[in-house]
């Protein structure tokens, strides 16, 4: 149920539990939002610095991604280079509040490497 190299849900329990919540969001008329991030040029940063930068980026977004969002979310891995974020109980403007701080700390990181 769990990607080797993330620790997060791999695509399949990330499915699972989504279609879930959507379900139950339905039969009681609740919000869920479904947040989707992708690492940009991924393919480029592999060819650039070698594949362990691109694996190095992908263990940190997804401990970004697990230490930013709420203990009622759940964030999987769904492809190589896209996070899916569900985030039941929650209206659209609510998730941005997620966005924002994983943007955040997202930037807070890339300075720290320029």
């Amino acid at each position: 149920l769990l990607d080797r190299e993330t620790g997060l849900l791999n695509r399949s329990a990330t499915e699972w539990k989504l279609n879930y919540e959507v379900v139950r969001a339905k039969r009681y008329k609740r919000s869920v939002t479904v947040l989707l991030l992708s690492i940009d040029n991924l393919d480029l940063t592999i060819e650039k610095y070698g594949p362990l930068a691109g694996a190095e980026l992908i263990t940190y977004l997804g401990s970004l991604l697990k230490e930013h969002t709420r203990d009622t979310d759940f964030v999987g891995r769904v492809e190589n280079n896209l996070f899916a974020i569900v985030c039941p109980e929650t209206a659209q403007a609510q998730a941005l509040t997620i966005v924002r701080r994983i943007g955040r700390q997202m930037q807070a990181r890339a300075h720290s490497f320029t």
